[in-house]
């Protein structure tokens, strides 16, 4: 890598660290250039020679919220006795993830960048670490025989309905669990689809 890749790499870094601690302090509809801008200590001009507009910062943004998550799962899942259990921790390990944090929650799976953003999105979410781990955690419970190859597709949609779901009642007040009932419920009902299917 050349000095000004180095360079370029390093201010880009400034502007999305900027960028992920005000989302999740004050939420996605705070960010603004100019705020960005600010707490990195640049002028706000600057941004535009490394993101196009605030959408594609926001996408990058959202692209590291997911591997933030995944090194939480990591973390969270790391005690796991084998790949079916990993796979069950690292689901609960998102929902607590998501829990903890939801204004990034809601940048990740809830907010509508518009449509300019909509395929650089799409784009990014095939490179995010998050969704290649998880999609090698499938195919080693597949392997094992833990997983119906078959069924995955269903039962991943029914997991991310539930979890996303229940995660967004719960911070948005429309739940009367608390926090660890919730997760409590969360696994009880992932061992039950994983268990009849």
């Amino acid at each position: 890598m050349d000095k000004k890749h180095i360079q370029q790499m390093r201010m880009m870094n400034y502007f999305l660290e900027a960028s992920c601690n005000i989302i999740k302090k004050d939420g996605i509809k705070e960010l603004t250039v100019r705020k960005v801008a600010d707490l990195a200590g640049y002028h706000y001009s600057t941004i535009y020679n490394y993101f196009r507009d605030l959408n594609d910062l926001i996408v990058q943004t959202t692209a590291r919220f997911f591997d933030m998550s995944l090194e939480y799962i990591k973390t969270y899942a790391s005690d796991s006795e084998n790949e079916l259990d990993y796979y069950i921790k690292a689901w609960e390990g998102f929902c607590n993830f998501s829990l903890e944090n939801p204004n990034i929650f809601r940048c990740m799976f809830i907010e509508d960048f518009g449509d300019s953003a909509k395929s650089d999105m799409k784009k990014e979410m095939e490179n995010i670490s998050l969704f290649k781990n998880k999609r090698e955690t499938i195919e080693k419970c597949i392997v094992k025989g833990y997983l119906p190859a078959e069924k995955i597709f269903a039962i991943e949609e029914m997991l991310i309905s539930i979890c996303v779901g229940r995660v967004l009642m719960f911070i948005n007040n429309r739940s009367d669990c608390t926090k660890e009932e919730l997760l409590k419920s969360f696994k009880e009902n992932l061992i039950f689809i994983l268990k009849n299917f």
